[in-house]
């Protein structure tokens, strides 16, 4: 029963921190779209309107060395057998549209971070995504992963751009770093051993001992004598050092 009773409380008290966790990374890193190229998040805006062409970057190879893709971020471009579209495939032969201007979606990948999501549908739906690497010093390269997995008609690119950065891009990196020292940790610890010590101890004394009001705290007893204790410490220790003072005498 105590122990049912002790787990029900952590895992309250776990949803409801995982619930706030989850809350503040979602508002955090959503990115509300503006245009096909530009969207909006807690950090400014990023705008790829300056990366213009038709397209900005044509035939780059994919790792694998199999295809060539092109890719514009804002406008649409026609190569080829690829009419319109925001990115096309080609192997120099046949040329297959992997996703158009107005499908553009801006998702946000837990790893890898904020991206473009496109599709288009020819002989199969193909879908492309672009993910976004924000670089000061960077106008813009376009990296091609290629398929994958393979077989799944997934496309991943990779697009480096100071105009990947919130606001266009325009102002300095600032870059934070976050570290905890070793009071800062041992803190963090005590008070999870305290939160833990009672919890615990209150569910004990409420479900095993059947206590009720201040009884409930743990070790009841020796917390309320705890300022005693203080108080004679705090006695013996100004009077040790004078004459014919003894801690018999307090």
């Amino acid at each position: 029963m105590v122990l049912r009773n002790t787990k029900s409380l952590f895992f309250l008290l776990s949803v409801f921190i995982s619930c706030m966790k989850i809350s503040n990374v979602g508002a955090a890193d959503a990115c509300v779209k503006k245009s096909a190229c530009s969207c909006e998040n807690s950090e400014g805006t990023i705008d790829l309107t300056p990366l213009v062409g038709s397209p900005k970057f044509k035939d780059v190879q994919d790792e694998a060395g199999s295809y060539y893709f092109s890719y514009n971020p804002c406008t649409k471009f026609t190569e080829s057998g690829c009419t319109n579209v925001a990115g096309c495939q080609t192997d120099m032969t046949n040329f297959y549209s992997i996703g158009t201007q107005d499908s553009a979606t801006f998702k946000v990948d837990a790893t890898n971070g904020l991206y473009i999501e496109y599709d288009a549908t020819t002989d199969v739906k193909r879908t492309l995504q672009v993910y976004l690497k924000c670089d000061q010093t960077e106008e813009g390269k376009l990296d091609v992963k290629g398929e994958f997995p393979a077989g799944s008609a997934i496309y991943e690119m990779t697009l480096t751009s100071k105009y990947a950065c919130a606001s266009g891009g325009g102002g300095p990196t600032v870059t934070v770093s976050v570290s905890l020292s070793t009071g800062s940790i041992m803190v963090i610890i005590f008070f999870a051993v305290l939160v833990v010590y009672v919890i615990a101890g209150i569910s004990f004394q409420r479900f095993a001992r059947k206590a009720s009001g201040k009884e409930m705290a743990p070790n009841y007893g020796f917390w309320s004598s705890m300022p005693g204790l203080v108080k004679d410490g705090v006695l013996f220790t100004v009077k040790c050092g004078k004459v014919g003072s003894s801690y018999d005498n307090i």
